[in-house]
């Protein structure tokens, strides 16, 4: 699972067909999905020509002959695009869903250069 996690044609796959967002996604069910596998095994994957650091460029050619391009420089979450409070918020609530925090565990973080002591922890 851990591979599928790093593996573009596999990630392309599942954004087409579930939420990306949601860290439970990845598990052996979705590994063996049929059309995840199928459309992973569709990807290609080529070289940058010039691009720098994280950009890309995705094509996407569909079967009726209709083409679909674009490319970004970053992406979310970088510091030219960084994500905002409430988008932070969801992505540290879905990925510590699990996790036995205090209340406020997410306030506490986002203002973690202010606190004048971790003792307490969070």
């Amino acid at each position: 699972i851990m591979l599928a996690q790093y593996s573009v044609p596999f990630c392309l796959a599942i954004a087409s067909y579930y939420d990306p967002r949601d860290p439970d996604i990845f598990n052996d069910k979705t590994a063996a999905d049929p059309r995840v596998r199928e459309l992973a095994r569709r990807v290609r994957v080529t070289a940058a020509d010039g691009r720098k650091g994280w950009s890309a460029r995705i094509a996407v050619s569909l079967r009726d002959g209709r083409r679909f391009e674009d490319a970004k420089a970053t992406f979310l979450g970088c510091p030219p695009t960084p994500m905002s409070d409430e988008q932070l918020r969801d992505k540290f609530e879905r990925l510590c869903r699990d996790a036995r925090l205090k209340p406020g565990a997410f306030d506490a973080l986002m203002r973690l250069e202010t606190l004048p002591s971790l003792a307490d922890g969070i």
